[in-house]
């Protein structure tokens, strides 16, 4: 995410009266469209059976697992017989052909071996490449909208010159 880069906290941050973070202001239009919608049907309730119940959670961000996902298991009147959700940025949401993400933290294994003796090492950077190469296909499966797969960081223990002996890559596939 680069965070020393941003100017601001990235999990929310109040200063001067306004707040700074992720997705403070993603939800405005999809809070305003619930907000219209419901103030219609305030407006036809008398020809209307059952209940609207309006739901907002903020933390798309991380998941939805404390917000959407704690409103479904938790509270038995926010899981209506229709739902219509402005933003399906979460797992836990009911979604037509939007993106969703999945986040890997991929481990490889192999055995260390000095540069000048590479026949002797099983180079664990190019197990993981194979399979974030792999993971690139993603991009090709048939759907409306491709996805994009983003190699945000890898590391292995080492110093440049030896294969090393084990790597991590972290991705992103939205």
């Amino acid at each position: 995410m680069n965070a020393h880069q941003w100017s601001a906290d990235p999990n929310g941050e109040e200063r001067d009266g306004k707040i700074y973070g992720l997705g403070v202001s993603d939800m405005k239009g999809g809070v305003e469209a619930i907000v219209f919608a419901l103030r219609h049907l305030a407006a036809v309730r008398n020809g209307l059976a059952g209940e609207v119940v309006a739901t907002f959670a903020g933390d798309e961000e991380s998941m939805g697992t404390e917000g959407t996902g704690y409103l479904l298991n938790h509270v038995a009147h926010a899981a209506g017989d229709v739902m219509i959700s402005a933003d399906t940025g979460s797992p836990n949401v009911l979604r037509f052909g939007e993106k969703g993400m999945i986040w890997l933290r991929l481990n490889a294994f192999g055995k260390s071996a000095h540069a000048a003796h590479v026949h002797k090492g099983d180079s664990a950077i190019e197990k993981l490449l194979d399979v974030v190469q792999e993971l690139k296909s993603v991009r090709d499966y048939p759907v409306d909208a491709p996805a994009k797969v983003l190699a945000a960081n890898e590391r292995s223990a080492q110093p440049p010159n030896p294969f090393p002996a084990w790597a991590r890559a972290m991705s992103c596939v939205m």
